[in-house]
């Protein structure tokens, strides 16, 4: 993936991207640069709406890990602080949604997780470098299999 900068351009890319997953029904846009594309659906914590972002994403276990790098700004992501308020969200790969619980990943589970994903995905690092804030690991797990 290569290292972009926060930018008019970066957000009407996103948009777009957005817009193709969700009328397509997650067919188009699923796969870009190589890499895993789902949509993610959390509640803003200011408006209380649901609100959706297409993000690269990365196979845990029986979930997914998602990277909040906002391109190396120096503040976290809107849908990082939405699901610090509320984690549940819906998580859409292809056509089908899926409910799931979000946290952060911590300690070694969070080195860990980081390592891996900046040893394929060097700008992660990049962005770490952009930015005094430490970049969020988001671990997403299918509700339904917590409560197992």
């Amino acid at each position: 993936m290569p290292t972009a900068r926060r930018s008019q351009g970066l957000k009407l890319f996103w948009r777009l991207h957005r817009w193709l997953f969700h009328i397509s029904g997650g067919r188009l846009g699923a796969n870009l640069f190589g890499n895993k594309i789902l949509m993610l659906t959390t509640v803003g914590h200011k408006s209380g709406q649901p609100r959706n972002i297409t993000i690269y994403y990365y196979p845990y276990q029986n979930g997914h890990v998602i990277i909040g790098s906002n391109a190396g700004h120096d503040r976290h992501p809107a849908w990082y602080l939405n699901l610090k308020a509320q984690p549940e969200v819906t998580v859409q790969i292809g056509a089908q949604p899926v409910q799931m619980l979000a946290r952060e990943a911590e300690g070694s589970e969070r080195e860990k997780l980081w390592t891996d994903i900046v040893t394929n995905e060097s700008s992660y690092a990049d962005y770490q470098n952009m930015t005094q804030r430490m970049i969020p690991v988001v671990v997403l797990e299918p509700i339904e299999s917590l409560a197992k």
